[in-house]
């Protein structure tokens, strides 16, 4: 992990005062830790805002996720569970203070835009008949593919298999709970399609 931090860092345009700054915070921050301390880490990687966050959170993803392609850029307190069923594209940029859940399997696509404040989540909770309770129902889980180029606005919530074909457009607040067609616009609790794009 050291390597790859240290690579990414050859490839910065960062003065060499700053490079020694985040360098240390590098090692206080306990980067290179066991996978024990995930949670812990992650959480206090999330606060650290700017380039150097993108670089110390994409080193120390690096290490769990199934795939994390280049340049990518995860904001602050972005909260992930199950990485290791998680594929990020390159150029791939998720905004502050997402939630995405690889319980099932996700992937996306290269240079694919996710906004603040959305949820991507391969899981959903199990209805069970009346007479059971709903908290011993468990979870159906479903893999979502989130192809290249595509827009996930602010505030939307793209649920378990859902696939959003290439180009797409979810509007802000949309709740995606199905197939979204190539190169068209979503909108809407729940997300239907309110035009081609041009």
């Amino acid at each position: 992990m050291l390597s790859d931090f240290l690579a990414e860092l050859s490839h910065s345009n960062f003065s060499l005062l700053r490079k020694i700054r985040l360098g240390l915070r590098f090692l206080l921050l306990g980067v290179q830790r066991s996978s024990k301390y995930w949670t812990r880490t992650s959480d206090r990687l999330g606060m650290v805002s700017g380039e150097e966050g993108y670089i110390l959170r994409r080193v120390f993803y690096k290490r769990y996720f199934k795939k994390l392609g280049k340049s990518v850029k995860i904001g602050m307190n972005v909260k992930f569970f199950f990485p290791q069923n998680i594929v990020l594209s390159d150029n791939v940029g998720i905004n502050e203070n997402c939630y995405i859940n690889g319980h099932s399997g996700i992937a996306i696509g290269e240079r694919v835009l996710v906004g603040p404040y959305s949820m991507i989540h391969s899981a959903n909770h199990k209805i069970p008949e009346r007479s059971k309770r709903i908290f011993d129902s468990g979870y159906i889980g479903k893999k979502i593919t989130i192809e290249s180029d595509v827009l996930i606005s602010a505030h939307c919530c793209v649920l378990a298999g859902v696939k959003m074909g290439e180009g797409s457009v979810a509007a802000a607040g949309s709740v995606v709970n199905k197939e979204v067609s190539p190169f068209v616009v979503v909108g809407g609790v729940p997300a239907v399609q309110i035009k081609e794009r041009a």
